[in-house]
């Protein structure tokens, strides 16, 4: 749905819809068939290039990812694939213009961020992204989303905060939203850096 959205309202540039499940994979091909713009790649995106297991939860695929949540456990169903991963920076090295950047991985927010620092802090896109309490089958934590974020130069917002032009969150807000299942779907903005 949200490839389609960006499809509908960019009419140049370039659209990377990045999706490991082979079905979502093969539906997105045939539904971006014609979109010149829309380019349907099939593998993950991670902390670093690499072959490795991935984890299909068949009730709600969208539960699906490189670590096995326990959120997918719980929906039944869930089995093993070995998936092709990327870095951002890997893809997007060839562009000259990155705008915008949108992460849902259920939980593995922190590596793709990670792999993707040069990205951030050449193009300084939006990043829209998801965080929720799957960070923690990650071994990684919200507070280090926020610190990574803040090392590049960004700022984290929550939907109303951004659409507004409200302040940012301060990380105890972010990590207490997150944890206490408040909100997991913020913006982080680059914060433009003040004349000496």
């Amino acid at each position: 749905r949200f490839t389609k959205e960006m499809a509908r309202v960019s009419s140049h540039g370039a659209i990377l819809a990045i999706e490991p499940v082979p079905s979502l994979n093969a539906q997105l091909q045939r539904i971006f068939r014609n979109h010149a713009t829309v380019s349907v790649l099939e593998y993950a995106i991670g902390k670093e290039d690499a072959h490795t297991d991935f984890w299909v939860c068949a009730a709600d695929v969208g539960l699906s990812g490189l670590t096995e949540t326990k959120a997918a456990r719980d929906k039944g169903d869930v089995h093993q694939i070995t998936v092709q991963v990327k870095t951002l920076d890997s893809v997007t090295k060839h562009y000259d213009n990155i705008d915008f950047i949108k992460i849902d991985v259920e939980g593995g927010e922190f590596d793709v961020l990670r792999g993707g620092q040069e990205t951030l802090t050449q193009h300084q896109p939006i990043v829209a992204f998801e965080c929720a309490t799957h960070t923690d089958q990650y071994a990684t934590s919200p507070s280090e989303i926020f610190r990574l974020l803040t090392r590049l130069g960004y700022e984290i917002f929550d939907p109303i905060g951004f659409l507004r032009g409200g302040r940012a969150l301060p990380q105890q807000y972010f990590c207490e939203s997150v944890t206490g299942g408040h909100e997991f779907f913020f913006f982080a903005q680059h914060t433009p850096t003040s004349p000496t």
